[in-house]
């Protein structure tokens, strides 16, 4: 099966269209055209749009696309028509190829979840999930509302989690930078004006002149290393069970575990919550949501409670005993004897992503200095080391 470009004459409306369909060959996709009442003018396969090559798609486009079309269909403006104005005002070139080919889709096809179904890189499963419900039951502009403020919580939740991290990363690499630079470049200089002054050499600074030996000879060494321990950890990164390996880890770390399990609650919840409240059933909400979570043993944890509901239980009970903490439990319990599971996980998302923000902060509070330490320890270690044994053997001197 291939794809076929068309542009053909609609028989009873005299109109122009062009689409996208999908057919063994050339010849067959002129056959279908025909039977769907059309009069083919030209059937191309399909190329590869090279501007989809040339650039990314990004959540700001997503949140853009989103929040035109609803204001576009809340008006009563046609898909079709609301795409080609889409396209036609759209400065990424990535994405007006993304809008032209939906364009092409839904004139061909008609469903416009269809259309966005072939970009999964661009629109995420949990958003295809609410925007073919929304589809289905007539309620899309609603859907569309709901998914406004989804995007928009989890491009600022998103946001907040790279700022936090951005210091530490930017300190570290700082810090090995320096290093570096002077255990290869600045030290050896300093030292060999320490030797030729002369004098008895305290234990740190031969230490420190045989470090710098070291690393002038065997530089390739440490560097070997690092790129073998990248290289491995992207590896086991990319297997089933390394990557559930490495997941576990990083739950039981401590202080960042805690923090990457509330990260993953305030996802489950939030996402969950959105896919009911737009008219999808718990089970094929389920198994949108565990693509959102991040983590494999989470996704493990889900793919339980999806068996658990299957076999005839609650959502609460099916829950327990997999890592899940017991307040989120008792909230979805809560929510369903009362009827209201939507509210009550909005609210859990609600409460764990305020706590990823307080624990961001409490994490910053105590990287800030253990940061400060280190770079005072390496302060100190050169001065003790160099810069005092040249200050006395200066002093012996005169």
């Amino acid at each position: 099966m291939a794809e076929f470009a068309y542009k053909a004459i609609h028989k009873l409306e005299a109109r122009q269209v062009r689409g996208i369909l999908v057919a063994h060959s050339q010849s067959d996709a002129t056959q279908k055209l025909t039977s769907m009442g059309l009069y083919p003018l030209a059937v191309k396969p399909r190329a590869v749009r090279r501007a989809l090559l040339r650039g990314r798609v990004t959540r700001t486009n997503l949140l853009s696309f989103t929040v035109q079309l609803r204001s576009m269909l809340s008006s009563g403006v046609p898909v079709v028509r609301a795409l080609e104005e889409m396209a036609a005002y759209e400065s990424s070139p990535a994405f007006r190829a993304v809008l032209e080919e939906i364009k092409m889709r839904v004139e061909g096809e008609g469903a416009l979840s269809a259309a966005l179904a072939e970009h999964p890189k661009v629109f995420p499963a949990f958003y295809l999930g609410a925007f073919r419900a929304g589809e289905a039951g007539g309620t899309l502009p609603e859907v569309l509302a709901n998914l406004i403020t989804t995007v928009e919580r989890q491009m600022e939740f998103d946001a907040q989690l790279k700022q936090a991290m951005m210091y530490p990363i930017f300190v570290s690499v700082l810090l090995a930078g320096v290093g570096v630079l002077y255990l290869g470049f600045v030290m050896p200089k300093i030292l060999e004006m320490v030797r030729e002054l002369g004098g008895k050499l305290p234990l740190m600074t031969r230490m420190m002149i045989a470090l710098s030996d070291g690393f002038q000879r065997a530089w390739f060494i440490p560097l070997g290393g690092t790129i073998a321990a990248v290289a491995g950890f992207v590896r086991l990164r990319r297997t089933a069970r390394g990557r559930l390996w490495l997941d576990t880890i990083l739950l039981r770390l401590p202080l960042v575990g805690s923090l990457t399990q509330k990260v993953i609650l305030a996802k489950f919840s939030h996402f969950l919550s959105l896919l009911l409240a737009s008219g999808y059933e718990i089970l094929p909400s389920l198994e949108l949501v565990k693509d959102t979570v991040g983590n494999s043993r989470s996704v493990r944890a889900i793919e339980t409670v999806h068996a658990r509901i299957q076999s005839g239980d609650s959502l609460s009970n099916s829950m327990r005993g997999l890592g899940f903490i017991p307040f989120v439990i008792s909230m979805i319990a809560v929510g369903e004897k009362s009827g209201m599971v939507t509210e009550q996980l909005d609210k859990v998302a609600e409460y764990y992503e305020r706590e990823v923000d307080r624990g961001l902060k409490r994490l910053l509070s105590l990287v800030e200095p253990i940061l400060l330490i280190i770079f005072g320890a390496m302060a100190a270690v050169v001065i003790l080391s160099t810069f005092m044994p040249m200050y006395q053997s200066m002093s012996l001197a005169k």
